[in-house]
């Protein structure tokens, strides 16, 4: 834990030094994570998650999106208390967990991404429109904020993206 005077190298209460990524106003990722423990590289989410886009999201959050995005952000966690299988422990966090699941990001279970990543029968979504589909579904105000800050509206523009960049 950070104490007070060391508070501005710290990130959710851990000093940076210490974390696989960080997103600040620049983003600093392992490389094992991008490259999925490729080449002798650790990878600290074993293939399950593109960190890169998780603290993307976040400093979006943080240090882009205009106040009103961020305010609706925060209506939608509050009111999705009941939505998913286990309730993100803050805005940022939802707003996190969702843009992973968005991109097909993950690969984590239900437990770690609320069931964001859980569709019909209990099995895991396929595709990234499958994932969106379910978001849609079970959580009408992020999927809004979800296509408008990254899809302009257009919800089955996929971004290809992979848990494992490359």
């Amino acid at each position: 834990m950070c104490p007070d005077h060391c508070s501005k190298f710290c990130d959710d209460g851990l000093p940076i030094a210490m974390k696989w990524s960080y997103p600040g106003r620049r983003m600093v990722v392992t490389a094992g994570n991008l490259l999925c423990g490729q080449d002798g590289q650790f990878d600290p989410e074993f293939g399950e998650m593109n960190l890169l886009v998780q603290d993307f999201a976040e400093a979006l959050v943080k240090f882009v999106l205009p106040l009103d995005v961020v305010n609706n952000i925060i209506a939608a966690y509050n009111s999705s208390r009941t939505t998913w299988d286990l309730h993100p422990s803050n805005y940022i966090t939802y707003f996190r967990q969702g843009t992973a699941t968005w991109f097909a990001a993950t690969s984590k279970s239900a437990y770690e991404t609320g069931g964001m990543n859980i569709c019909s029968n209990a099995r895991p979504c396929i595709t990234e429109i499958d994932l969106r589909r379910n978001i849609k579904t079970r959580d009408v105000p992020l999927f809004d904020i979800l296509n408008t800050v990254y899809n302009f509206e257009r919800w089955n523009m996929t971004g290809n993206i992979s848990i494992c960049a490359w």
